[in-house]
């Protein structure tokens, strides 16, 4: 999945299923908002499905009443503001993906020169 899309990515966009041997994973639709052209499908390891779930659980532990238009990941949250937890949503904006994947590789060339 492209980096941009994981921006926008909201609830909505995840079906789960159950596969014949009973393994839950997500069918995800990219760019659901944008022309038929743009959007494409795909889906969760049994394992991103499970992370997904202990997410989005986790935020309702705080009080944040999960939607279809909520975002799948949001910004950071005080645990000990339960009013901020629950009204301050935002979702983790583009920039902050950027420099997630800037800090990986940068660990990541340090661990290859060792």
């Amino acid at each position: 999945m492209r980096i941009g899309a994981i921006a926008e990515l909201r609830v909505g966009h995840l079906s789960k299923f159950s596969n014949p041997l009973g393994i839950n994973s997500y069918f995800i639709r990219v760019y659901h908002q944008s022309t038929k052209d743009d959007r494409y499908y795909c889906f969760a390891t049994p394992e991103l499905t499970e992370a997904i779930d202990n997410y989005l659980n986790y935020r309702k532990r705080f009080g944040e009443e999960i939607n279809p238009d909520s975002p799948l990941i949001r910004e950071q949250f005080d645990i000990e503001d339960p009013w901020a937890a629950k009204h301050l949503v935002k979702p983790l904006a583009r920039k902050t993906y950027d420099k997630m994947i800037a800090r990986f590789m940068k660990k990541a060339v340090f661990l290859f020169l060792l």
